[in-house]
C-alpha cells in the first residue's frame, strides 16, 4: 500500500516539476528573509554598500561609507540595487530587498539543476536531485544572506550544462553541430558569474573541461564551444564595468583584488578563516545535510562506474575544484556550494538501482556514525544556543533540536535498508521543518546575538528627530553602519565627542571599555552627556560579550 502511495505521489510531482520545486523553494527561504538580522560581516558590507550606491546614484564604484571596497565585483550590487529600488528604498533599514536575489538564485539553481539532470537522468531522478540540492544546508543559508554565492551558484549551473552537453554529445558521437543558444549561455553565464564573484565560477568550469581532456587525451570537443566567438561574448559581459571600475579607480580596483583577495586566498588564510586539508570532506557533512548521508556511498559508487559519461562529468565537476579548495589556505563551508548540483545527481544516481554496490559494511557504518554525530552536534548546538546567551532554554529550539535527532534516526534507517530515494524525501521533509523554523522563529529569538539590532533601536527611542547622525566608539561592525545609517562615524573616544559637539548630530554610542576617555574627553570639554540606554550583548564577530551606551549631548 505504502509503496502504491509513493507511487501515486511520484507521478504527480512528474507532471508539474516545476511548480512543486518553485513551492518547496519558497517554503524553504521565504519565511525567513523578513525576520533575520542583518548578519555581520560580509552580509553587511554588501548591504551598506549597495545602499550607497542607491544613494549616490554611481553604479560603478563599490565603498563602505569612505572606503573603497575593491574586492568583490560589482554584479550582485546591481541586483540587490534593482531589487531595493522596485520593493524599497535606500533610506528603509530592512534587509529582506537586498537579500530577494540570493532567494531568486537558490530557486533558479534547483531548478536548473532539475533541468540538466531531467535529461541525463530522467524525471523522476531529476526531482530526487533538484531536492537533495534544495533542501542542502548550505544553500540555504546562502539564499537567506545578501551575498553573491547563490546567484553564482546559477550561473555556475547553466556554464556547466552547456559545457556537460558538448562533451556528452562528443562522448555519444554525435556530429551534430552545437547550437548557438549552447554557445552564449556558456560564455554569458561565464561573464555573468564573474561579475558576481570574480574567477571562481571561471576555475570551477575550466578545472572540468580540464579534468575531461586530460582524461580522455583530448580536447578538441571543446572547440564545439566556439571560443573565439565566446571571447566576444564574454567580454561584451565583463569589458563595459571592467573598463568604467578601472578608469574611475585608476586601475585599483582590480590591482586591490587581485592582490587582496584572489590570489591572497590562495596564499594565506584570510580573516582567520583557516582550516588544515580535511575540512571541506567534514564540513560537508552538514553542508550538504540531509542529502549527506549518501555523499560517500555516492562517490564510491560514481568511481566505480566513472567510464560511464555521465558520471565522469559529475567526478570531473566535483573533485578537481574540491582538492583545490582543500588546498587553498582560506576556507568557509559554502566555497564548495557550486561543486553540490554534481553530487545532487550522483546521489540521486544511487537511486536508479543501476549503481555499482554501496560500500562495505565496516565502511557504511563509521560513515553512519560520522554522519549522526555531525547531526547529533547540530541538535545540540540547537538545544543549547539560547542557554548558552544567557537565555531560557526556547520550546522552539527543543523542538528543532528534536526534529535533527528524529530525522537523523529515521534516515539512517532507510538507508540501512537500501532505500535511497526515501532517504531523500525524508530529508527533504525534514529539510522544510528545520530551515524556515530556525530562520523565523529561532534565529531571530536570539536577542543578545543580535547586538547591533538592539543598538539601533535603543538610537531610534533616543533620537529627536529623523536622521539624526550617531558616532560609534568601540565597535566596528558594519551592521551598525547599514542600520544607524551611512553617515555614522566609526571613530574613538575624542572623535565621538567632537562629533556630539560640533555636529550635525548628538548621539553617541561607546563601548564600555572606551567609557572612561569618552568622559575624560567630554570633562576636558566642560561638556556632560546623559544617558540614554545600555545594551549588552555578544559581538560574535570577535567572540566576546560588549556592552554598548547610547549617549546624548546635555544641554
Amino acid at each position: 500500500m505504502s509503496a502504491t502511495l509513493a507511487s501515486r505521489w511520484s507521478t504527480r510531482l512528474e507532471r508539474h516539476p516545476y511548480l512543486w520545486l518553485s513551492l518547496v523553494c519558497a517554503l524553504l527561504y521565504l519565511p525567513g528573509i523578513a525576520r533575520l538580522p542583518v548578519v555581520d560581516r560580509d552580509e553587511a558590507r554588501y548591504l551598506q554598500a549597495t545602499r550607497q550606491m542607491l544613494e549616490s546614484g554611481d553604479l560603478i564604484s563599490i565603498r563602505f561609507q569612505d572606503t573603497a571596497r575593491n574586492k568583490k565585483p560589482v554584479g550582485i550590487h546591481w541586483l540587490q540595487a534593482l531589487a531595493v529600488g522596485t520593493l524599497s528604498d535606500a533610506r528603509s533599514n530592512a534587509a529582506w530587498p537586498y537579500r530577494i536575489p540570493s532567494v531568486l538564485g537558490a530557486w533558479a539553481s534547483v531548478l536548473l539543476t532539475f533541468r540538466f539532470a531531467r535529461g541525463r537522468l530522467g524525471g523522476r531522478l531529476a526531482l530526487l536531485a533538484a531536492v537533495a540540492l534544495a533542501s542542502s544546508i548550505a544553500l540555504a543559508s546562502q539564499a537567506l544572506q545578501a551575498r553573491p554565492d547563490a546567484a553564482l551558484l546559477a550561473t555556475v549551473i547553466v556554464a556547466q550544462a552547456a559545457l556537460g552537453r558538448v562533451y556528452l554529445g562528443w562522448r555519444a558521437g554525435s556530429r551534430e553541430p552545437v547550437d548557438w543558444r549552447t554557445v552564449v549561455a556558456f560564455w554569458a553565464c561565464l561573464g555573468a558569474g564573474f561579475l558576481l564573484k570574480g574567477p571562481v565560477g571561471l576555475g570551477v568550469t575550466g578545472l572540468t573541461a580540464l579534468a575531461l581532456a586530460l582524461t580522455h587525451r583530448s580536447g578538441r570537443w571543446l572547440l564545439e564551444l566556439r571560443p573565439l566567438a565566446g571571447a566576444l561574448i564574454f567580454s561584451a559581459v565583463v569589458l563595459p564595468w571592467s573598463l568604467a571600475v578601472s578608469l574611475g579607480t585608476e586601475g585599483e580596483f582590480f590591482r586591490e583584488a587581485a592582490s587582496r583577495d584572489w590570489l591572497a586566498k590562495l596564499s594565506s588564510a584570510q580573516e582567520g578563516h583557516g582550516a588544515p586539508p580535511g575540512y571541506y570532506a567534514l564540513t560537508a557533512l552538514l553542508a550538504f545535510w540531509p542529502a549527506s548521508l549518501l555523499l560517500a556511498p555516492a562517490l564510491a559508487a560514481a568511481w566505480r562506474e566513472r567510464t560511464d559519461p555521465v558520471v565522469a562529468f559529475c567526478l570531473a565537476w566535483a573533485l578537481p575544484t574540491w582538492l583545490l579548495l582543500e588546498l587553498v589556505p582560506t576556507k568557509l563551508p559554502h566555497y564548495t556550494l557550486p561543486l553540490f548540483p554534481a553530487l545532487a545527481l550522483l546521489v540521486a544516481r544511487l537511486a536508479s538501482g543501476a549503481s555499482a554496490p554501496p560500500l562495505r559494511p565496516a565502511f557504511a557504518w563509521t560513515y553512519r556514525g560520522l554522519w549522526l554525530l555531525a547531526t547529533g552536534m547540530l541538535a545540540l548546538v540547537l538545544a543549547l544556543l539560547p542557554v548558552s546567551l544567557g537565555m531560557s532554554a526556547s520550546p522552539v529550539a527543543l523542538g528543532l533540536a528534536g526534529v535533527v535527532l528524529t530525522a537523523s534516526v529515521v534516515l539512517v534507517s532507510l538507508d540501512y535498508r537500501r532505500r535511497p530515494a526515501a532517504v531523500l524525501g525524508a530529508g527533504l521533509v525534514a529539510a522544510l521543518a528545520l530551515v524556515p523554523a530556525l530562520s523565523a522563529l529561532c534565529l531571530p529569538a536570539l536577542t543578545p546575538a543580535w547586538l547591533s539590532q538592539s543598538v539601533a533601536e535603543a538610537v531610534q527611542a533616543a533620537r529627536r528627530y529623523p536622521g539624526e547622525t550617531v558616532a560609534v566608539s568601540g565597535i566596528a561592525e558594519p551592521s551598525l553602519v547599514f542600520l544607524l545609517g551611512t553617515r555614522t562615524r566609526l571613530t574613538d573616544p575624542e572623535g565621538a565627542v567632537q562629533h556630539m559637539v560640533t555636529g550635525p548630530g548628538h548621539l553617541a554610542v561607546v563601548s564600555e571599555g572606551d567609557r572612561p576617555a569618552f568622559e575624560q574627553a567630554l570633562g576636558a570639554r566642560r561638556r556632560s552627556a546623559q544617558l540614554q540606554a545600555s545594551v549588552r550583548g555578544l559581538n560574535y564577530s570577535k567572540g566576546r560579550w560588549t556592552t554598548l551606551h547610547v549617549y546624548r549631548l546635555a544641554r
